[in-house]
């Protein structure tokens, strides 16, 4: 019977990736399906009834292509995309830019806390508050 299922593939083998072809869009990946196919094919138990062979494996190699299909379309595959994602820069500061930026915070604050209290409350609600000269009154 094993005999019977290679012989069975190796007829149906190019008409299988033609019938393949369209439904992935490329030859190549059609190959893999009709591959796949034969895999699955291959691995029946001999003694599985299976009255009509050649429709049995076409309906394999329709079920994997469609399945290719819907995994390609949800995961929107695009060549070259972890080497574009690996290049994008990253949310994060880098423990460098962190300490830099904490220290920079600290002088800051610190300049901040010398200016007389007008002044550095004029600037905190211009910078921090957005208010101009015109929205506030200093008493």
């Amino acid at each position: 019977m094993a005999d019977d299922k290679l012989q069975l593939y190796l007829t149906h083998r190019a008409a299988m990736v033609d019938y393949a072809t369209p439904i992935v869009g490329c030859r190549a990946r059609a190959e893999d399906v009709v591959q796949e196919a034969w895999l699955r094919f291959s691995r029946q138990d001999d003694n599985a009834d299976i009255r009509h062979p050649a429709s049995y494996l076409y309906r394999i190699v329709r079920n994997l292509a469609l399945d290719q299909t819907r995994r390609s379309a949800t995961e929107k595959i695009q060549p070259g995309s972890d080497e574009m994602l690996a290049e994008l820069p990253s949310g994060s500061a880098s423990p460098e830019q962190a300490i830099s930026q904490q220290n920079e915070l600290t002088a800051v604050s610190r300049a901040l806390e010398e200016l007389p209290e007008r002044t550095r409350l004029a600037f905190e609600m211009h910078r921090l508050g957005g208010f101009t000269c015109s929205t506030w009154r200093l008493t």
